[in-house]
């Protein structure tokens, strides 16, 4: 089947530092292949459209860290298919064994959900070991875990979860508890 067999064709005005943004990288994602522009522009409609919609969703929360954490989830849930999410618990098996074998520098993952609480607990190699290392446990680790961890259990219980307790270090933790 043809991907351009059922297209509606728009004629829309935006401004032209705009469309000249989003054509260069629209460009060099797609590379000028046959209607690259098209399904640019049908990316972009797709992420607005879940943007707004977990807007909604959250009353009015339009905080990064969410938005990105739940693109980021839906997209990993399409490579668990096979698994039928019920619990926070098997979620958060999930993300966090993305995470653990492929760190170099977390040594452990472990975690405990009790009641309304998840706390996520990292051991990293010592600080010394390797350069920028804090930097890089934290924009490489402990945000994305958090981020996405937090968007997988409240697409699981439904329930919305904040940011409790955020620590980096040797021993870094991550607590996440739910909001009444």
């Amino acid at each position: 089947m043809n991907e351009f067999t059922d297209l509606k064709r728009a004629t829309v005005s935006v401004p032209q530092d705009l469309d000249y943004k989003f054509k260069k990288v629209a460009s060099q994602k797609f590379k000028f292949e046959k209607g690259w522009y098209s399904k640019a522009m049908a990316e972009a409609m797709e992420i607005w459209l879940k943007y707004n919609n977990l807007i909604q969703l959250k009353n009015g929360t339009n905080s990064l860290g969410r938005f990105v954490g739940k693109l980021i989830w839906d997209e990993w849930k399409q490579n668990f298919q096979n698994i039928d999410f019920q619990t926070a618990n098997e979620s958060t098996n999930q993300i966090l064994n993305q995470f653990s074998t492929k760190s170099t520098y977390v040594e452990n993952i472990d975690y405990h959900i009790n009641n309304d609480d998840l706390k996520i607990y990292l051991k990293s190699y010592t600080i010394d070991d390797k350069p920028n290392m804090v930097e890089n446990l934290l924009t490489e680790y402990l945000q994305p875990i958090t981020i996405i961890t937090r968007a997988g259990i409240e697409d699981i219980t439904g329930e919305h979860y904040k940011i409790n307790e955020f620590k980096v270090g040797k021993s870094s933790k991550i607590h996440l508890k739910k909001v009444d």
